[in-house]
């Protein structure tokens, strides 16, 4: 009930996703689940921007298999993603840079469309 309810208030509230994804697997989860929550979620939130966050570049030398999974998954499904180690810094301005561009844009088009109708 209680994630039904989370559904719900993101539904009514969210209108900008971003979905971190550890390809090192260390956060406890595979790649393959960590991208199958992505997808459910993309499918929940079909109107909904999502940016995709891949975490722990820092790490990545030492899981080469599982990081080169994950890009190539996102790859296929045509899914576009940053490379950031929230741990070292690496990548966090240009993923802020880039956070504040997107949802600048999507401010302006939805102000744009609420003047339109």
């Amino acid at each position: 009930e209680i994630e039904l309810q989370a559904i719900l208030a993101l539904k009514r509230l969210a209108w900008f996703i971003v979905f971190l994804i550890d390809p090192t697997e260390t956060c406890g989860y595979s790649v393959k689940n960590q991208i199958s929550l992505l997808e459910e979620i993309s499918h929940e939130f079909s109107d909904i921007e999502i940016m995709i966050v891949l975490n722990k570049r820092d790490l990545w030398s030492q899981f080469p298999e599982s990081v080169e999974k994950c890009k190539s998954l996102l790859m296929k499904k045509q899914k576009s993603f940053h490379e950031i180690s929230a741990e070292t810094g690496l990548g966090v301005d240009v993923l802020a840079t880039n956070l504040d561009r997107e949802i600048l844009e999507l401010y302006r088009t939805k102000k744009e469309r609420k003047f339109a109708s």
